[in-house]
């Protein structure tokens, strides 16, 4: 074996200091515990300890910390600052949110322009009240409230003007508003308001009094005045009704009334309006079942000529006879199709069911009368015409029957439809005449084919020299336009002789026959021919015929 051996001293110690970069090595022959200093005990194959190799401990990590400490320092500066800032932040974000979530459900409560409760906000109010109103045991009153003839001044003035209105009505509004009381915008010009502890109609007519003396003041639009007013309606619980939709319902009711007997005055509920509204509502949804299943049908009323002996037209009138048996009159179901938007469907189903039986009775014209919200259709022209090529009629057997009212609003749309159907042949005849306040301006501005006096004029004539010299120059009047004169309401043979002495050109009336069916018009019509063939003496014997008829 050969053994070298190199003596841990010197330049070893250095060369392995070097290499392990630790420094000052030492060899000593005990260790000894100090702070700083690293040792590692040398031992013999025997396991006997011989020495000790000590040297400098570094600290690397100390070192490091003293090297970082200042960025360490500047770091946590940052952070703090930025710690600061993102809890401003949060603080201002937070604050803003809260401000942004109230004027949101403000906004979700209240009407933007106007500023008060808005509907849904009102019923949550109006539900607190009433439940506030059951405990106490007072009554509580909610008015329906609608501006009258709002749309004028939009149309007029235009929608700021109007804008303008409604704030200045709902600033009236709170103005004369109880402390205890709600208003609020419902809709476009509706508003709702709700006055607590109303125990009598006193205190309640006293508060409407008051908003109908503010609103009735002049509202300033620039140099304009304007003048508003309300319609209103009011109903009170717990006597009128217990939950909110309720008493908003029957309040509603009550505003209708109002504004179905004149504007600018108030209503209070009753029971009878209701009923009213709920009878309507039936006579509407079975009216609308009618047409669909073509159950209704329609009465003639034959027209003559002066000399009483020719049928020169008949008038087609709607009648409704239910299945058990009841008739339902004209003045009932008319009025409810001109409000419920059936009048349209009914007026061309009369005209399209006139226009198919026209071919029963050649050489006679069929009168229809049209409503005025027909005229407002913008195909209805169309629809004559389409009705008349489809029934194969032509245009001169047709005549469109319209009252004064057509004209009222659109005149223009009127106006250029009647011209319409009149330049296809359609004569057109003003109905009712002298029954408004202008009929000599529509005779002015629409050359009429047909004058139908109003039969007020024909009953008031027997032995009346005030009435009869209305009727003659009413007969005057129309000749002299070249009209052909249509007197209604005949009833007696003196009526017939004074009509024909003064020429007026045809009569209608019980006299001359009632409204008959289809087939009985059919036989009216041949034993007319018969009875006028055997030269009667002016045909006053009609009146047995018509009788039998």
């Amino acid at each position: 074996m050969l053994v070298s051996l190199i003596p841990l001293r010197g330049q070893k110690l250095n060369n392995i200091s070097s290499m392990s970069r630790l420094a000052g090595f030492v060899l000593a022959p005990d260790q000894v515990e100090r702070d700083g200093v690293g040792a590692y005990q040398l031992k013999s194959p025997r396991g006997n300890n011989i020495g000790v190799i000590a040297w400098q401990a570094s600290q690397p990590g100390t070192q490091m910390l003293q090297r970082i400490n200042p960025f360490l320092a500047v770091a946590a500066m940052i952070i703090a600052a930025v710690v600061i800032a993102v809890t401003v932040f949060t603080r201002q974000m937070t604050r803003r949110l809260a401000r942004s979530e109230a004027k949101a459900v403000h906004s979700a409560q209240h009407d933007a322009l106007s500023g008060l409760p808005n509907r849904s906000s009102f019923q949550a109010m109006l539900t607190r009240v009433l439940e506030e109103s059951a405990q106490k045991g007072t009554s509580t009153a909610v008015v329906y409230m609608d501006l009258d003839h709002f749309k004028d001044i939009n149309d007029t003035l235009g929608h700021s003007a109007g804008d303008k209105v409604i704030v200045a009505v709902a600033n009236r509004l709170k103005h004369v508003l109880p402390d205890n009381g709600i208003v609020a915008r419902i809709s476009g010009d509706e508003f709702a308001m709700v006055i607590s502890d109303c125990d009598n109609d006193e205190w309640l007519e006293y508060i409407l009094d008051q908003v109908q003396d503010e609103i009735s003041r002049p509202v300033m639009i620039g140099r304009r005045e304007l003048f508003a007013s309300l319609s209103m309606g009011a109903a009170i619980g717990p006597k009128d009704g217990k939950n909110p939709d309720e008493l908003l319902r029957k309040a509603d009711i009550a505003l209708y009334d109002a504004k179905a007997n004149g504007r600018n005055r108030r209503s209070f509920f009753e029971p009878t309006m209701e009923q009213h509204v709920q009878s309507k509502d039936k006579m509407s949804r079975e009216l609308r079942l009618a047409l669909r299943n073509d159950e209704l049908d329609l009465a003639y009323q034959p027209l003559s000529d002066t000399d009483a002996k020719k049928i020169v037209s008949v008038e087609a009138l709607a009648r409704w006879t239910k299945d058990d048996g009841t008739v339902v009159p004209p003045s009932q179901f008319i009025p409810v199709a001109e409000e419920t938007g059936l009048i349209n469907d009914l007026g061309i189903w009369v005209l399209n069911k006139a226009c198919a039986r026209a071919h029963d009775w050649p050489g006679v014209v069929v009168s229809v009368n049209v409503s005025p919200n027909q005229f407002k259709h913008p195909r209805f022209v169309e629809k004559v015409m389409a009705i008349l090529a489809a029934n194969n009629l032509p245009p001169e057997r047709l005549e469109i029957e319209v009252t004064e009212s057509v004209f009222a609003g659109r005149d223009d749309t009127v106006l250029n439809a009647l011209r319409r159907l009149k330049g296809l042949g359609v004569k057109v005849a003003l109905d009712d005449f002298g029954s408004g306040y202008s009929s000599l301006s529509y005779l002015r501005r629409f050359p009429f084919d047909t004058l139908k006096i109003d039969r007020d004029f024909v009953s008031d004539m027997n032995g009346n020299p005030e009435a009869e010299a209305i009727l003659v120059s009413i007969i005057q009047l129309g000749k002299a336009l070249g009209m052909t004169i249509v007197a209604e309401g005949i009833e007696t043979i003196d009526q017939i002789r004074f009509l024909q002495a003064h020429d007026c050109h045809r009569m209608q009336g019980y006299f001359i026959s009632r409204p008959l069916t289809s087939t009985a018009l059919s036989q009216f019509l041949e034993n007319f021919q018969a009875i006028t063939a055997g030269e009667l003496p002016d045909g006053f014997e009609l009146q047995a015929q018509s009788a039998k008829g």
